[in-house]
């Protein structure tokens, strides 16, 4: 087992820097020529965020969920055992009704604040690829020694 585990990093090892030195550098973007080495230098430059799709995908779900299990409830029954071997029932048409109708709302909710992270993500990016400003240069040293200081301190 530990035999698969060492080749196992080796092989992951390889791959990273075959990726790194062929497949990342941006002037390979576009220039690749295969179809899967472009969806490979796409996916991890991260040119395209899977994240909005799968929250979508994820609140569909449990909106669908709520919905059908609550309508389920509606219709059930809880049984619990009391004292002496006594048992009672009580009915969960209250708990379906409430998960009906409160599930959607608070998962609407959740998802717009979740998406509202996404989006600004999402725009600061396209503001930023619009600006196309270089970052700016770091001050060297013999630059800084150059500059003098200014007196604050003197009475006009």
């Amino acid at each position: 087992m530990e035999t698969l585990i060492a080749i196992g990093i080796v092989l992951a090892v390889a791959a990273t820097v075959f990726i790194c030195i062929r497949i990342l550098p941006r002037k390979y973007d576009g220039n690749l020529g295969n179809k899967f080495l472009q969806f490979l230098h796409d996916f991890f430059n991260f040119k395209t965020f899977y994240i909005e799709a799968l929250t979508k995908f994820i609140f569909v779900l449990l909106t669908c969920l709520c919905i059908f299990v609550g309508f389920l409830l509606m219709f059930g029954k809880f049984e619990y055992y009391g004292y002496f071997g006594t048992t009672f029932t009580q009915s969960t048409f209250l708990y379906g009704l409430c998960i009906m109708l409160l599930g959607p709302l608070v998962l609407r909710v959740t998802y717009e604040f979740v998406m509202m992270a996404i989006l600004l993500v999402q725009n600061v990016i396209a503001i930023n690829r619009k600006m196309k400003t270089p970052a700016a240069a770091p001050v060297s040293s013999a630059a800084e020694s150059e500059v003098e200081p200014v007196d604050t301190d003197t009475e006009e």
